[in-house]
């Protein structure tokens, strides 16, 4: 960035913490020795206090970076992302590289309960830890973590357990998943959190992507306002936090919302899809989504309509239709306009569809409906003698007298909706097949086997929230 970043800062800091604060951060960054940086010494493979240094660069740092991070939280870091953060956090999973800086800032600014590292053999190595075994101590952090937390802080530096290979990111995931069963056998509503700062890309990656599906753990890393000759500036520190993806895209509202549209639900479909709609409506700008944002709208709104459409709410379902297929809106149009063969047709449809979810009396109101719709038509017409020699030619299901036989479909209806009369799966069936003859006979000219298919509703959405 061109604005001199240490120049702003010292608008935020007391006098007292400007003073050296350009002369300090330079020096760190000139600095290339670990225990100097955080005024501690080796002695044998122990890490001590050096008495010597009392001014730490780390200490300084800690303390600039606290601050920056208040401000972060009180939305008054100027050009900074703002964090809404826990007010604790019972662990801290944490991948060490060879860059330990950024780590310690993260865990001693927010203090987790315990810390679990994770370490390849190499940056174990690093920090002089050359044999694990399991219940190894990471002696550095836990000397730095003495040295330098609050008297308010009680931070747990757990053993490492294992390794993790160098290579290949599948055994981070692994050791991931792993630590997090842990912690949750111990407390399963613990609050996690994971600083992917110090792991190669492809670690980080993969301890991303576990995370992300485990959900509710937030995700840190430690980004930096500066940088000179590709390296980060001392001093220019922050805390971000990345959104967990399968939260953000909303996916396990989507696959929910999704699965329960194939199966016919669209009511509980599209009280999920609002959910998903409104979770990301404040996000889709800042995190470029507005494409995804307009693919869960289009599915919502195609979901309410189908829901009109299947409760037969046709006064209302006119200022939905917009996302409707040429197919279903060449149909809607034949209902409105009181085709009755098209009305017939798609309560047989439904019926068809309420057949497959195990929904039989409702199947079988539905196509008690349409055929008295049907035989409704004929008396008013009262011009069709082929239709009612038809019905005389079924008697085992007709009564040749249609006012009759109207009555009769009518007290079956009540019957089943009042669920006095069950109906099972093969009399749903028989009746189903009896409708589709009776359609047919009625209007031989159709196409109605086409038709049951042409008009069904869709099961599936394309990836822009069309309907397929």
């Amino acid at each position: 960035m061109k604005a001199d970043i240490l120049n702003k800062r010292k608008q935020w800091l007391p006098e007292s913490e400007n003073d050296g604060l350009d002369k300090w951060t330079k020096e760190a960054d000139k600095s290339t020795d670990f225990s100097i940086y955080f005024g501690i010494k080796l002695t044998g493979i122990r890490y001590e206090k050096d008495e010597q240094n009392n001014n730490a660069y780390f200490k300084k740092s800690l303390s600039l970076f606290k601050t920056v991070l208040s401000r972060q939280k009180a939305n008054n870091a100027s050009g900074l992302p703002v964090l809404s953060l826990a007010n604790s956090f019972d662990a801290l999973i944490t991948i060490v590289g060879f860059s330990p800086e950024p780590l310690l800032h993260t865990i001693l600014a927010l203090s987790p309960n315990s810390v679990y590292p994770i370490v390849t053999k190499e940056s174990a190595a690093h920090y002089k830890v050359m044999n694990i075994q399991p219940n190894t101590p990471l002696q550095c952090f836990e000397k730095i973590f003495e040295l330098y937390k609050d008297p308010s802080q009680n931070i747990t530096v757990k053993p490492i357990s294992r390794a993790v290979e160098s290579i290949g990111s599948i055994d981070t995931f692994k050791r991931v998943r792993e630590i997090i069963a842990e912690i949750r056998k111990e407390k399963s509503d613990a609050r996690i959190a994971l600083d992917i700062t110090g792991g190669k890309k492809s670690a980080d990656a993969s301890a991303f992507l576990t995370v992300a599906i485990e959900k509710d753990i937030d995700i840190f890393y430690v980004d930096f306002e500066e940088y000179a000759d590709g390296k980060p500036k001392c001093g220019t520190e922050f805390l971000n936090k990345l959104e967990n993806p399968y939260d953000l895209y909303n996916i396990d509202l989507i696959t929910q919302a999704k699965e329960l549209f194939k199966n016919g639900n669209y009511a509980a479909a599209q009280q999920l899809f609002e959910k998903a709609k409104n979770n990301l409506e404040s996000k889709a700008k800042q995190f470029g989504l507005t494409s995804e944002l307009e693919a869960i709208e289009k599915m919502y709104s195609i979901s309410k309509c189908l829901q009109l459409w299947d409760a037969l709410n046709f006064d209302n379902i006119k200022e939905h239709t917009e996302f409707l297929s040429g197919d279903l809106i060449s149909l809607l149009k034949s209902i409105l306009n009181d085709d009755p063969y098209y009305f017939a047709l798609n309560l047989i449809i439904d019926a068809r569809r309420y057949i497959e979810q195990a929904r039989y009396n409702d199947a079988t109101i539905r196509l008690t409906q349409s055929m008295e719709h049907l035989l409704t038509t004929v008396i008013e017409n009262n011009n069709d003698p082929s239709f009612c020699d038809y019905i005389n030619a079924k008697k085992e299901i007709y009564q040749p007298d249609l006012i009759n036989k109207l009555h009769n479909l009518r007290i079956r209806r009540n019957s089943m909706v009042h669920k006095t009369n069950p109906i099972g799966k093969k009399a749903a069936d028989e009746f189903y097949k009896t409708c589709i003859s009776v359609l047919k006979f009625e209007f031989p000219r159709n196409k109605i086997d086409d038709d049951l298919i042409k008009f069904s509703f869709p099961k599936e959405f394309n990836i822009d929230g069309t309907l397929k």
